[in-house]
């Protein structure tokens, strides 16, 4: 079962490596964010007050930036990866194969 799920997952990386849409808003977008956040309200003597004390307000909007690719990467790529696998109908191969759903799900995530 493990190696059928390690086998779905090396095609799934596969398959999101070649999607320019995927890359683009996994790996891209986010760092575009942190530009444009770290422009306009960045720069010098700008600092925002935390409980450790102040830190530059570039670096207040990194986490929210990390959290935004790794939600973008998770939810957002799984629904439109679903979504174009059951047009081409890659679904219903799977589904015919021996393999059984659960290793599909982890393989897929």
């Amino acid at each position: 079962m493990i190696k059928m799920a390690l086998h779905l997952f090396g095609y799934d990386l596969r398959a999101f490596v070649r999607n320019r849409q995927s890359r683009f808003f996994t790996l891209a977008l986010p760092v575009l964010f942190l530009v444009i956040f770290a422009s306009v309200f960045g720069g010098s003597g700008h600092t925002t007050q935390v409980a450790g004390g102040p830190i530059s307000t570039s670096m207040y909007y990194v986490p929210g930036i990390i959290a935004l690719g790794v939600i973008a990467a998770c939810f957002g790529n799984l629904v439109a990866s679903v979504t174009a696998q059951r047009e081409r109908g890659v679904l219903k191969r799977r589904r015919a194969t021996p393999c059984r759903p659960l290793p599909s799900s982890p393989g897929a995530c």
